[in-house]
């Protein structure tokens, strides 16, 4: 990686360095701003995801949905584990099974 801070400290009788640390000041306010917008284009395009309208087999009777069966293995150390839970515990499926399987330790 080029050091920006390393060529501005090696170009001090320079007439070129005035210019080429403006620039790189410049540069650096862009490249944040460009980053600033990217992470809120993200921001809510993550919450698109998340608020997803309800499936058509939330209405469903129980009765004639299939059953479907969730496995979800744990070790206590996943990341974002509240979250993962919490998306399993909030299914909106009407005929469902949540197993937990955890290590032994013998």
């Amino acid at each position: 990686m080029f050091a920006w801070s390393q060529l501005l400290l090696d170009c001090s009788g320079m007439l070129l360095c005035g210019p080429l640390a403006s620039w790189a000041v410049l540069w650096r306010k862009f490249l944040a701003s460009v980053a600033r917008i990217l992470s809120s284009e993200i921001s809510p395009s993550r919450k698109r995801y998340r608020l997803r309208p309800r499936s058509p087999l939330a209405n469903v009777p129980p009765s004639t949905a299939p059953g479907v069966s969730i496995l979800r293995p744990l070790k206590g150390l996943d990341t974002n584990l509240y979250e993962n839970l919490e998306s399993t515990f909030t299914q909106e499926y009407p005929n469902f099974e949540i197993l937990l399987s955890v290590a032994d330790e013998s």
